[in-house]
């Protein structure tokens, strides 16, 4: 496999070490290649190929690719990735973008533990990320830039956030472009891959953990960021009350919450004894504000949060929850985008991660004989 020997005297040798034209006379300002190599090492192009590729063993004598390296370290070749990408029919590359303003680089960002769990799973699947992190000043995100898709720079994406675009992701699906949402979302007669927390399983827990407590009455609130996520809390808890005779849940509405003593009233007046609340971020300034009213947390209302994204609670209070598992979700979300680039599948699926009760010191057993809202 290898050249005819003595092609080129020492001087054109060095020449081309140096980065010059083996015949011309000028300074190349080009990349060099593999034909650089092979004329440099006096082999075969096709022998410099199965050197750099550790395809040698067996094929090529060891003195041979030792030269082959010495000539690929003297004239610092480097493999054009992009072209080598191309060559494959494909970049290794998953795009991330999201449809908040502002992309999650911070750790106390909810969807950052998204983020965490899809880099980890492109790793484990050796694929690059590139993340869309461009935000038009005071416009929405989109994937459409300048009437193009931006995410055609990777081969698929994932996508997340809670202000989606429910029209573009129509236009993706007919594009065929592969994409994975992270959370379930609804378009009508539009399917999709998505990857979502168990929110409906995770929010049954919670409200039967209350119910086994001996609670009755209790009350649900929450803010309506996105709607498939707080309905599939409000329905998990919904069919956990429904087996229970005798129990009801109350839906507080949004313009209570804002006024501490119209809320107060309205937990009391339905002799309430638990509050549900979709996330722990949002149940902490609930708990504030009923404090000046003498509420105390669990004795007389048992609190308990359907997710865990944080918040600053009263010191020695660590609420009930649902722990939510984002990590795993972002890394399912991953695996399902490389099997639709790598036409391992062409049906469009959903996974549900499924989440966890955390007891926490929130949740008090209650006998209903006992308790009372004063008037």
């Amino acid at each position: 496999m290898e050249a005819p020997a003595a092609q080129f005297s020492t001087h054109q040798l060095t020449r081309v070490r140096k980065g010059e034209t083996a015949l011309g006379t000028g300074p190349v300002k080009r990349r060099v290649t593999q034909d650089d190599v092979a004329r440099a090492a006096n082999v075969s192009r096709s022998t410099v190929s199965l050197v750099i590729n550790g395809r040698a063993e067996g094929q090529i004598p060891e003195e041979t690719r030792r030269r082959v390296l010495e000539a690929v370290r003297e004239l610092g070749y480097a493999p054009n990735v992009a072209a080598r990408m191309l060559a494959q029919g494909s970049n290794r590359l998953i795009g991330v973008f999201t449809y908040q303003q502002r992309f999650p680089f911070e750790t106390h960002d909810f969807l950052y533990p998204f983020l965490l769990g899809i880099e980890r799973q492109a790793a484990v699947e050796d694929y690059n990320l590139l993340l869309f992190t461009r935000a038009p000043k005071g416009g929405r995100r989109s994937v459409f830039q300048d009437g193009v898709n931006v995410l055609g720079m990777a081969d698929g994406a994932v996508l997340m956030g809670s202000l989606t675009d429910r029209d573009e992701l129509r236009q993706l699906v007919a594009e065929e472009r592969p994409f994975v949402y992270v959370g379930r979302r609804d378009v009508p007669g539009c399917a999709f891959d998505w990857v979502s927390s168990d929110y409906r399983s995770g929010a049954r827990k919670a409200a039967s953990y209350l119910l086994a407590h001996g609670h009755r009455s209790i009350c649900f609130t929450g803010i309506y960021f996105t709607e498939e996520p707080y309905r599939d809390r409000l329905t998990g808890c919904m069919e956990a009350v429904a087996e229970v005779p005798g129990a009801a849940l109350h839906i507080i509405p949004d313009h209570v919450l804002d006024d501490a003593e119209a809320m107060y009233r309205f937990i009391t007046d339905r002799d309430a004894t638990a509050l549900v609340c979709t996330g722990s971020r949002i149940l902490a300034p609930l708990i504030e504000r009923l404090a000046p009213f003498g509420v105390a947390i669990p004795e007389d209302l048992s609190v308990v949060a359907l997710s865990d994204e944080g918040g600053e609670f009263p010191l020695g209070l660590q609420p009930a929850h649902v722990r939510l598992n984002s990590v795993q979700v972002g890394a399912e979300a991953v695996r399902l985008l490389v099997e639709r680039i790598e036409g391992r599948r062409k049906e469009p699926k959903s996974v549900l991660v499924p989440c966890a009760l955390v007891p926490g010191n929130t949740v008090a057993t209650i006998n209903r004989s006992d308790h009372a809202w004063s008037s």
